[in-house]
């Protein structure tokens, strides 16, 4: 099939197989959790040894503004979830869709705060971590 002849691109995965239209946004939640767990790992050794990393801090921040808050979150916010929101959707699909707006403006929020922790460590304050992980 050509491409003029549907509405959407197909997406194929690395083996070549067709995707459904969600198969994107399930491989960046995957690299998003990957990402995650990098971060947590790092955060604890800032925590245990008392010394902040900020070049991680910057890096952090830039891959959960850019990657997952406007490539990701922007997808399935002005894009999935407007087409969503004019559906017929259970109680349960519009619980979840609503816990995942209000976890992305929570984490929108967190980045603020490491933002405002990170200059206020510039300018001399002693800790980084307890304005961001309260």
């Amino acid at each position: 099939m050509k491409i003029k002849d549907t509405p959407y691109i197909t997406v194929f995965d690395n083996h070549g197989a067709a995707m459904k239209p969600i198969g994107p946004l399930m491989r960046e939640h995957r690299l998003i959790e990957k990402m995650l767990s990098v971060f947590e790992r790092e955060a604890r050794k800032i925590t245990e040894k008392g010394k902040v990393a900020l070049l991680f801090i910057d890096t952090a921040m830039d891959f959960i503004r850019t990657y997952a808050g406007r490539t990701h979150h922007g997808k399935e916010e002005d894009i999935l979830f407007r087409d969503l929101i004019k559906k017929q959707l259970s109680s349960e699909h519009t619980r979840i869709m609503q816990e995942l707006v209000a976890e992305y403006k929570y984490a929108r929020n967190t980045v603020g705060r490491l933002v405002d922790a990170k200059e206020r460590y510039l300018k001399g304050a002693d800790a980084i971590c307890e304005p961001v992980m309260s």
